[in-house]
């Protein structure tokens, strides 16, 4: 009896581990399956040492000096999007949530202030030489001064494009 591989979680050394008595032992995950058809185990996904979460590729990409935590790499029509869903009998929607405080520490609270960018999404696009070629942006910018304890928070959202010639949005 011959046994295949359908599914595997490896744990791997990511980096270089220095010298003994430091405890240095940078790590990652690798999620593999394997396709109906397949002989073999094919990595899907892994979380890389610095815990970012690559989706369809192996190593880090980075767009403009932007390296995110989460990045999905696809070569197929379908392979390389994010599909956010709800089922439910009500008027409720799914979310994609973006949030901005002045804080560092994560869960305290330091109001924004005017022109803070709340949120983007940025549209690139590979110019022969490099990946950091913006074309167009959304974003919504605090437009005025937010109060502090009352619901008020003026903002406004900012449609970008870069016209033919043109190097920024």
């Amino acid at each position: 009896v011959e046994f295949l591989d359908a599914a595997v979680i490896l744990a791997e050394v990511d980096g270089t581990v220095t010298g003994s008595g430091t405890n240095d032992m940078p790590g990652r995950l690798l999620f593999k399956t394997t396709a109906d058809g397949a002989s073999g185990a094919t990595e899907r996904m892994r979380i890389d040492s610095a815990g970012r979460v690559l989706i369809g590729h192996s190593d880090t990409l980075e767009v403009e000096g932007l390296d995110p935590h989460l990045q999905v790499v696809g070569t197929g029509e379908d392979d390389a999007g994010v599909f956010i869903q709800r089922y439910s009998a009500d008027a409720s929607s799914p979310h994609l949530l973006f949030f901005k405080s002045w804080n560092g520490t994560p869960g305290s609270s330091t109001i924004v202030a005017d022109n803070d960018i709340l949120g983007q999404v940025r549209f690139y696009g590979d110019q022969g030489d490099d990946t950091g070629s913006e074309g167009a942006s959304i974003f919504a910018r605090v437009n005025g001064t937010p109060s502090t304890g009352s619901n008020d928070m003026p903002t406004e959202l900012v449609f970008t494009t870069n016209p033919d010639g043109s190097t920024a949005t």
